[in-house]
């Protein structure tokens, strides 16, 4: 949905600068700005306000049409490049990958030349370099050198060549240096373009290379396997290309000449000279800023790539001639006061659909609400409906920002939204004949308005959430830059003002990491106390508890693992808490931690939050330790005050159990208590629960009850289970009483239990030897309920009440287990 445009908003003269200005101050990559050679010549034009939007639409689409790259690198596995089998006159064969031993005989064959003494690069020219390996110029002609070419042009031309110029070997210990090219290559023909690098196999450290022009860096660290690949370096003439110092190890380079030979009428390859574009833009922005009355409050310039929404999206991650519109635009904007956005938008396209009525002359054989047409078969007719949503904005350096501001499609400058085909398209039926159809094209702009006016005022940091986090997961170095101080402290502030952000947990993550990098104990408290860490002590990684302690020690993390003691809600959380630092005091043979986490222990036991079941087996190992008393005291009473359902009373009293088949030694004293504990509670669980129980469903606001059987087996297992047999009676006892009182519901009458769970309770039986004198009275009141009441077979039969024979055929094995033990006092009676 687009935001209202803010026409009434005034700022005044002395105005608080814009919070964004602080990370836009560290946004400028040194060396950016761009410089016209001749930027004294020619005067400034005062360019009326009605025709500031018309110029600039002019200049940036007249100046910008060079789409490709000033230099590109690209590498090449060894089992991809072809190894060239490199001879050099007075040397003989040069192995690659290059060794030390290889690289001190080229330093000192009489064909090398040491270029300069101080910039240890020594050289040799192509006549004496020898390739014994044909298929390697054939890959330097015909794929290497062409992909390198495609890169830099953004064209697929066929009419270029790579001439050897020399082979260059870097030493260790020079000084920063330019790449040395001959200058006679630069002024030489207009079919030489630029200069290819091939860096052959040679394993080294440092020497980062670094590319300049027209205001634009590219820096590329070469050295990372450099033993074990070959890296290409490819620029037009006009580039500064400069090279810092080896650390260690040699680089061996092969420096060849791109020439163009163009074709009749293809246009020459090279770099677009850009000073009289640069100086056009100078006076648009002077002029609009001279008329900021009645100028445009906002131009936009649509991008020609399309970008991806992702989190760390910014000028950087422009290309072509969307990038060199950014870098001659930044400079200018920082000087004359403008400011640069980039914004994701959809460019929406809605309009209407019919079936042409000559194809709908069998109209009367169809269903009038039939749709038999497909997709397919309706056109478009009339004028379109265009319209543009804001998707997300973020200024040059990729800080998430929000801007009232409302586009209109006739606001895009540069190009056309539609060029590509849409992203996305919707089409919706309306009748059989009509329908809608909605195209959705996802595309970037760059937005450029002035500082200090009507929109700017609306200019605030946005959600920096995603962006914060994989920036700075990206921070290295133990001395933060002042831009990535900045925004830990607004992604501080987004744990604190948002705690229940689903990104929590990756934020306080990501801070808690910067903290130990920075050894910046003030950023760790600060993110523990915003993040409410004390609450939740999960938002701590497994490798957060430990890197936190060995950087900043005990004595700084005591107050905040006592307040999450105190604060956590959950008794799992603080089990894991109270389990991962008693590890840590063991492993680091630190007593003040261990002496820390006994005391805590018992404040853990002693503060119990409502017990959930899987929490019990780490309660019922720690308060037995104590002793059963302290269980009995302390933790029982606890359970039974918090009124806890019968799930899991049933988990406690069977980790109680547990605990004393396990455990070996134990005070006679305290297996009494647990034993009568035990059987105190399933006592207590047998008077609660129904003896005929009932299964509710719920479905909205409404409850269904049904039947139960399969609770009164569990019950029987349960006390089979924990070692109380005995207690079975007191079920099966419970049965009959509510028999003879009749309390029971009509509809599910007894009869219908016994013999729901019957054949389960015997197959349980086989389970259990010994059991079945304990559990025959059952089966002496489920053949009596049986034979009470006249019941319907398996194939829909009614049974007579009166004759026995076929009672005995269906109940089977039941009534043979009742009467098998009819003395008393067992009977069977028939009413």
């Amino acid at each position: 949905m687009n935001i209202p445009r803010v026409e009434d908003v005034s700022m005044p003269l002395a105005i608080a600068e814009n919070p964004l200005s602080d990370f836009e101050s560290d946004d400028d990559t040194e060396g950016f700005d761009f410089q016209p050679t001749d930027a004294e010549s020619g005067p400034r034009t005062d360019i009326p306000s009605t025709e500031i939007k018309a110029q600039f639409y002019a200049a940036v689409s007249e100046g910008f049409t060079f789409d490709g790259e000033f230099a590109v690198s690209a590498h090449y596995t060894m089992d991809v490049a072809p190894n060239p089998c490199l001879e050099l006159d007075s040397l003989g064969t040069v192995g690659l990958p290059l060794s030390d031993r290889d690289a001190r005989a080229f330093m000192s064959c009489e064909s090398v030349h040491n270029r300069d003494n101080d910039t240890a690069i020594w050289e040799i020219p192509s006549e004496k370099i020898h390739f014994d390996n044909p298929t390697w110029d054939k890959w330097i002609q015909n794929t290497a050198g062409p992909a390198a070419v495609l890169a830099l042009t953004a064209s697929k031309t066929k009419s270029v060549v790579f001439s050897l110029k020399r082979l260059v070997l870097y030493a260790p210990g020079s000084r920063s240096s330019r790449v040395p090219y001959d200058t006679a290559i630069e002024v030489s023909a207009n079919t030489s373009v630029g200069h290819l690098m091939v860096i052959l196999p040679s394993r080294h450290e440092g020497g980062k290379s670094q590319l300049q022009h027209a205001g634009r860096v590219k820096t590329w660290d070469l050295a990372q396997e450099s033993g074990r690949r070959t890296s290409i370096v490819a620029a037009y003439w006009g580039v500064n290309h400069t090279q810092s110092s080896l650390v260690s190890g040699y680089r061996l380079a092969l420096v060849y000449e791109v020439i163009h030979h163009p074709k009749p009428g293809e246009d020459r390859l090279g770099l677009p000279q850009m000073n009289d574009v640069h100086r056009d833009l100078h006076n648009i922005l002077c002029s609009w800023k001279d008329h900021a009355d009645a100028a445009p409050q906002f131009l936009l310039c649509l991008l020609k790539h399309q970008y991806f929404k992702i989190p760390t999206f910014s000028a950087e991650s422009l290309t072509g001639s969307d990038a060199v519109i950014a870098a001659h635009l930044r400079p200018l904007a920082r000087q004359l006061g403008f400011r640069i956005l980039l914004a994701h938008i959809d460019f929406i396209v809605t309009g209407s659909a019919c079936i042409n009525g000559d194809e709908d002359d069998e109209y009367e054989r169809y269903d009038e609400d039939e749709n038999y047409y497909d997709e397919r078969d309706f056109e478009d007719y009339g004028e379109p409906y265009e319209a543009v949503e804001l998707r997300r904005i973020v200024n040059l350096g990729g800080i998430p920002v929000d801007v009232d501001l409302d586009i209109k499609p006739e606001d895009l400058l540069k190009g056309s939204a539609t060029e590509y085909d849409p992203d996305d398209e919707i089409f919706e039926r309306e009748e059989r004949t009509e329908a809608s159809r909605t195209k959705i094209y996802k595309r970037t702009i760059l937005l450029l308005l002035p500082k200090h006016g009507k929109i700017d005022a609306t200019v605030k940091i946005g959600d920096v959430y995603d962006f914060a986090c994989a920036t700075l997961e990206r921070s290295s170095g133990p001395t933060p830059r002042a831009r990535d101080k900045l925004l830990a402290d607004n992604l501080i502030e987004c744990c604190r003002t948002r705690p229940q952000d689903t990104r929590l947990k990756r934020a306080v993550h990501v801070l808690i990491a910067l903290a130990r990098q920075w050894n910046d104990l003030d950023i760790l408290l600060r993110t523990l106390n915003a993040g409410q860490v004390k609450k939740n002590i999960l938002l701590l990684g497994d490798d957060d508890f430990v890197s936190t302690y060995k950087t900043f020690g005990w004595d700084a993390m005591r107050q905040f693992y006592t307040d999450a003691v105190n604060n956590d809600q959950s008794n799992a959380r603080r089990e894991v808490l109270l389990s991962r630092l008693t590890q840590m005091a063991a492993d680091e043979n630190d007593s003040s931690l261990m002496v820390w986490c006994t005391t805590q222990e018992e404040i853990i036991l002693r503060s119990l939050r409502k017990v959930d079941a899987a929490e019990l087996p780490a309660i019922v190992n720690r308060s037995l330790s104590r002793g059963g008393e302290f269980l009995l005291d302390v933790v029982v009473s606890q359970v039974r005050a918090q009124n806890a359902p019968v799930t899991v009373w049933r988990v406690f009293l069977k980790c109680l159990h547990k605990h004393l088949v396990t455990t070996r030694a134990m005070p006679s004293r305290d297996i009494d208590i647990v034993q009568g504990l035990i059987t105190e509670c399933v006592t207590g669980l047998i008077q609660s629960t129904p003896a005929f129980p009932q299964k509710v469903t719920k479905d909205g606001r409404h409850r269904t009850y049904t039947m139960d059987p399969p609770a009164i087996l569990r019950m029987i297992r349960f006390c089979v289970d924990t070692q109380n047999v005995a207690c079975c009676v007191l079920i099966f006892a419970k049965m009959r009483d509510a028999i003879q009182r009749g309390d029971f519901v009509r509809i599910y009458p007894p009869w219908q239990y016994y013999t729901g769970i019957c054949a389960d309770l015997v197959q349980y039986m086989e389970t259990v030897p010994g059991i079945e004198p304990t559990f025959r009275p059952f089966f002496v009141d489920a053949v009596d309920a049986m034979l009470a009441r006249t019941w319907t077979t398996s194939k829909g039969m009614a049974v007579d009440q009166g004759d026995s024979e076929t009672k005995k055929k269906y109940l089977g094995p039941f009534f043979l287990l009742a009467t098998s033990c009819s003395e008393p006092p067992y009977h069977v009676t028939s009413k």
